[in-house]
């Protein structure tokens, strides 16, 4: 059988994905780059909140018109979510992987009293030619965020042990990545996680490391200090923090509220000053006040925060925020505006900041990279003057240009 995967939704999803190729290929099936070469379509779906089930269904139906819904086969997030609500679509869970012969003679029973895991260790498939590669070291949520489905579709916190992780950790930098990019639901649940990090920064070969979700209320000053003397962690800290009013956090259920987020950012500013904040909020929360809403745009504006993702709250069955007093969709969308045009003005001045500065920079292609200050996909690009050997990261003086953003010099 020749396959091939179609990957939606998080960097952990697209790690995943790279697991479920080596177990198909382990029982003899060849995967394929492009689905027209392909016997069977997976889609490895997101289902994280309405939009994300909407790009599912919409890319199994395109995918299923044009090559039969026979051929076209869905895992991930999706599946958990909807799970006996699925029906004429074919389907295998992700643990359950291996068993497609039984999914492609319409004998697969999954048996969904059994959770689900979606931690792996062990071989993957890196199908793309990238300098950076996404390692997931935990799984699952024990936080209670009101508005979340995760630990519904993912369960409770599991985590991979110590060796597990830097054994994969070695071999992908032994087959030529340089930066690995640390993910999980929350790595501040993982308690081993400077343990770890002082393992991996001895690698030899291994140039950057990046951490991808530190809830505030974990951002302890110790993990600050070890990143702070350790050059090869990125000085990139991404802390979503959702909100900046304490009553809205509350009814978040974010763990510390107020005092967790100003504490983490302002511990962050005096221990790493030269670190760059991403971070995620959410705009049009119940009960979200404008009061609550101007509170978040003057904290942003206050911490100079560089890197910011707006969304609007997306209200999602099964969820505690469901059924609370919600924001008319109309303000939402004026907050969302107004959000998303100071979070460009902040990224923008960020950018301007960086004009004639040296930094490390990581040539993704020969033509198009990123400052050690920005992940992949999720940030913004640094053009290169003249064309780089990618997979390499260097240290490159750059220069902001007008309507053209931030380039490197020769």
């Amino acid at each position: 059988m020749n396959f091939t995967f179609v990957t939606l939704g998080c960097p952990k999803n697209e790690v995943d994905t790279e697991y479920y190729i080596k177990k198909l290929q382990d029982r003899g099936h060849n995967f394929v780059k492009s689905p027209d070469s392909a016997d069977y379509i997976f889609i490895n779906t997101c289902a994280f909140i309405k939009d994300a089930i909407s790009e599912s269904m919409e890319t199994y139906n395109e995918l299923a018109s044009k090559y039969g819904k026979e051929r076209v086969i869905i895992t991930g997030c999706l599946v958990e979510r909807l799970k006996h609500n699925i029906s004429d679509i074919k389907f295998v869970r992700g643990d359950d992987i291996s068993r497609i012969d039984e999914v492609i003679n319409n004998a697969y029973v999954p048996d969904f009293s059994k959770k689900q895991r979606f931690l792996y260790s062990g071989d993957r498939v890196c199908r793309e030619n990238l300098p950076y590669a996404y390692v997931k070291i935990q799984e699952g949520c024990s936080r209670r965020c009101t508005y979340c489905t995760i630990p519904a579709i993912r369960g409770k916190p599991r985590y991979r042990n110590i060796e597990s992780i830097h054994k994969e950790v070695e071999e992908l930098v032994n087959i030529g990545k340089k930066e690995i990019i640390l993910v999980g639901e929350d790595l501040t649940l993982y308690k081993d996680l400077i343990p770890l990090l002082k393992l991996l920064v001895g690698i030899r070969n291994l140039k950057l490391i990046r951490l991808m979700y530190l809830h505030p209320q974990g951002v302890k000053r110790e993990l600050l200090e070890f990143i702070r003397d350790n050059p090869k962690i990125a000085r990139y800290l991404h802390i979503p923090i959702q909100h900046a009013s304490h009553r809205i956090l509350r009814l978040m259920g974010r763990s510390g509220g107020e005092r967790a987020v100003k504490k983490a950012i302002e511990n962050a500013r005096k221990i790493i000053p030269e670190a760059f904040i991403r971070t995620e909020i959410i705009v049009g929360f119940p009960e979200e006040r404008e009061s609550d809403f101007n509170k978040l745009l003057n904290f942003l504006e206050d911490a100079r925060i560089e890197r910011i993702g707006v969304f609007k709250y997306s209200r999602e069955e099964g969820t505690k925020s469901f059924s609370m007093s919600q924001v008319d969709e109309d303000i939402k969308e004026e907050r969302f505006q107004r959000a998303h045009l100071l979070a460009s003005i902040l990224m923008e001045e960020a950018q301007q900041a960086l004009n004639k500065k040296r930094v490390r920079v990581i040539a993704d292609t020969n033509t198009i990279g990123r400052t050690e200050f920005d992940a992949p996909v999720a940030d913004l690009t640094v053009r290169f003057q003249k064309p780089l050997n990618s997979g390499r990261i260097y240290r490159k003086r750059l220069f902001y240009k007008e309507n053209a953003g931030l380039i490197t010099t020769s």
